[in-house]
């Protein structure tokens, strides 16, 4: 909390209040539910993934500890769960419930890929996302909707919801290898050192010369199911950040991004049609498109 990120989720709740007029104490309370549910699962995931560096600055596990930072984490949890009692509907307890079960399902997709070197298909890795990512999005989405009077029965907003958790992971994925912003705060394209089967990463490995899907695959997950494997090197990152850009991985991610953006500025247009105009939630996409 002392090392403070986008808040893209209270900013997400905040704008679907044109749409959704939950009362302002439930909102308040489902604003601090979806920050203090990505904090934790960002303590827990820096741990699976050894990160070192978290927003700019060492990762809870590095400076505190992993048993520590484990127990803090499960901790913080509880502490959500009690947040609930504070919420109108009793639904919302079985939306967190479901939600957070979901969130376990796709991280465990992610950590049994990279656990067993397996290269998911990308459908695979978009049922990964759904769960993952989706479901920060969809929980406090769903205990908006709990809370509010009379919620629009609109089919279109969850499937803009699962399409705007797709985005903003895929937007992760890409940025993590080209934007020297992330290099500052997370290092030079950290998730080539955990090995994470990211979108890029994944065109990579289905369409670079098979010599160098083998070399590259050599130096990412070298040794990764025991605990000697080696730290990736900044040449060795460097090279294989080269050969997918030659690959088209990146540009691939771009354009799959881009086009993204456009169908979801097309549903948000449908959805202003039916349910009324969100200055605020158009700022949020504006702010999202790279």
């Amino acid at each position: 909390m002392s090392q403070p990120g986008k808040n893209s989720i209270p900013k997400f709740i905040d704008a679907l209040r044109t749409w959704l007029p939950a009362p302002a104490t439930s909102v308040a309370v489902i604003q601090s539910i979806g920050q203090d549910m990505v904090d934790i699962s960002l303590m827990l995931d820096d741990v699976q993934d050894d990160s070192e560096l978290r927003r700019g600055s060492p990762a809870a596990h590095v400076v505190y500890g992993r048993s520590q930072t484990i127990n803090s984490a499960i901790y913080s949890l509880m502490k959500v769960a009690d947040r609930l009692g504070q919420l109108q509907d009793e639904k919302c307890r079985d939306i967190f419930y479901e939600e957070s079960r979901n969130l376990c399902v796709g991280q465990g997709l992610d950590l049994h890929w990279r656990q067993h070197v397996q290269c998911p298909s990308i459908q695979e890795y978009i049922t990964m996302v759904d769960n993952k990512t989706g479901s920060f999005f969809r929980l406090v989405t769903r205990l908006v909707v709990a809370e509010t009077a009379e919620p629009p029965n609109s089919v279109n907003l969850f499937q803009f919801i699962t399409l705007l958790g797709r985005y903003y992971q895929i937007r992760d994925d890409y940025q993590n290898l080209a934007s020297e912003e992330y290099t500052t705060k997370k290092g030079f394209c950290d998730d080539l050192s955990e090995g994470k089967f990211s979108l890029p990463m994944i065109h990579f490995l289905q369409n670079a010369p098979s010599k160098t899907v083998d070399q590259a695959r050599g130096l990412i997950f070298h040794g990764i199911d025991s605990d000697s494997k080696r730290p990736l090197d900044l040449d060795s990152k460097r090279w294989i950040l080269s050969e997918m850009k030659k690959a088209g991985s990146l540009e691939y991610s771009y354009n799959v991004l881009k086009d993204m953006h456009e169908a979801m500025s097309t549903m948000f247009s449908d959805l202003e049609a039916e349910l009324g105009e969100s200055s605020k939630l158009k700022t949020f996409l504006l702010r999202l498109q790279l």
